[in-house]
């Protein structure tokens, strides 16, 4: 159930001031009325009834409600009914096919529809932390392991990868911008992982965008299939098997180990599917009010962790690009939060995970690309980072588990 959270003076101080103001726990121990001591409270939302999550006792503090299942419940989505899909999904053509000036009015028309907030703002956490990784720090204050927490490579409190979603052969076929956008990272340090549409990356031209961005030491990934958004759709149908066999055969000839969503879409099914082909994922958002309606949807977490059937999920810690009007913000306001919440995740130890678009009706203009270059170079000097690619994150992933 959703609740909302109140601490009392008994919590430590730097917990208080990191809460996200509603949770979502399960199972709670309605013998936890009787305490005399509490340190967190839960009040249901529907209902306004007030439950005691967390008590001091001269035992110790104790944790009311089941902190390892409310941690699971909220990584594998299961607080919402499913994403819902769009009415680009539903549309009897492939809507990413529509000329470059046609995307950009409708992604101007959506933006004024994500300014409205959900019915339940949850997770959402723009000056908090991630619900499941403030549980986990939580647990570990009072004494429990509920999820272990992630270990970084010697010297690095946190990590930071930059991905771009190639939603054309645009840039593939553009060796200016790519050049200038892989100039500008390399100079950071960073070598960024391309997520690319097996069916609009077969030309020639884009080929040898695909060879030239290998040799300059990115990382290929997948994004779907031709961008139509249907792929989680079409799961158990014979459409399903065609595009999954071509996945997998351009995977193959690019030796691509991870993948995308297209629109972020996905399920339980799908991310299980998922595992039998790919190291990795990166499709969920840590908080997002994209295709659900009753709440938000996402993993309320800025930490890596095993999905269904068991794929390593790196959560999209960051809001995308194309969120920018989303949130009522200008160019420079927008990539200013996004530094904000960057140094934020770099606190707690979490991925921050940068996801550009690089297009030309989106991040791929020269009056867009500077103020995100900035960024970059200010994300990539907080102290302490690990700046790698999502493959090699993952290899260090499975290292550790080992």
């Amino acid at each position: 159930m959703f609740v909302r959270l109140r601490a009392t003076e008994l919590l430590d101080s730097q917990l208080r001031a990191s809460m996200p103001p509603i949770g979502w726990v399960r199972s709670v121990d309605e013998s936890a009325r009787e305490v005399r001591r509490p340190i967190l409270f839960g009040e249901e939302l529907t209902t306004k009834r007030q439950f005691v999550l967390a008590s001091r006792s001269a035992a110790g503090d104790r944790l009311h409600f089941r902190v390892r299942e409310s941690c699971f419940d909220v990584l594998h989505e299961r607080y919402h009914q499913g994403l819902v899909p769009s009415i680009e999904m539903r549309l009897p053509f492939n809507y990413s096919t529509l000329p470059h000036w046609l995307l950009n009015i409708g992604r101007r028309l959506r933006a004024k529809a994500l300014t409205s907030r959900c019915d339940i703002p949850f997770p959402d956490f723009p000056d908090a932390m991630p619900i499941v990784d403030w549980y986990r720090q939580l647990a570990e204050w009072s004494g429990l392991k509920a999820i272990p927490s992630m270990r970084w490579p010697a010297h690095h409190r946190a990590a930071v990868v930059v991905t771009h979603d190639v939603d054309s052969g645009w840039i593939l076929s553009n060796r200016k911008w790519i050049k200038r956008i892989c100039r500008d990272e390399r100079e950071f340090g960073i070598r960024g992982a391309w997520y690319t549409v097996p069916m609009k990356s077969r030309t020639q031209q884009a080929e040898n965008g695909l060879r030239w961005l290998r040799d300059q030491g990115c990382e290929l990934g997948c994004h779907g299939f031709n961008h139509d958004a249907k792929l989680p759709l079409k799961l158990g149908t014979n459409e399903f098997h065609r595009r999954w066999s071509a996945i997998c055969r351009f995977c193959d000839q690019w030796r691509i180990r991870g993948f995308r969503s297209e629109w972020l879409f996905r399920s339980s099914v799908f991310l299980a599917q998922l595992a039998k082909r790919f190291d990795y994922d990166t499709s969920v958002p840590s908080a997002s009010q994209h295709l659900t309606a009753k709440t938000g949807n996402g993993c309320g977490s800025a930490v890596p962790y095993r999905a269904d059937g068991g794929i390593l999920e790196l959560p999209i810690s960051l809001p995308l690009d194309t969120d920018c009007r989303g949130q009522g913000l200008d160019l420079k306001g927008f990539w200013q939060r996004q530094v904000d919440r960057a140094q934020r995740i770099a606190q707690q130890g979490g991925l921050i995970v940068v996801t550009i678009h690089p297009q030309p009706h989106l991040s791929a203009r020269s009056e867009v690309w500077p103020t995100i270059a900035q960024a970059l170079e200010q994300i990539t000097n907080i102290r302490g980072l690990w700046i790698t690619r999502p493959i090699e994150l993952a290899q260090w992933f499975f290292q550790c588990e080992s």
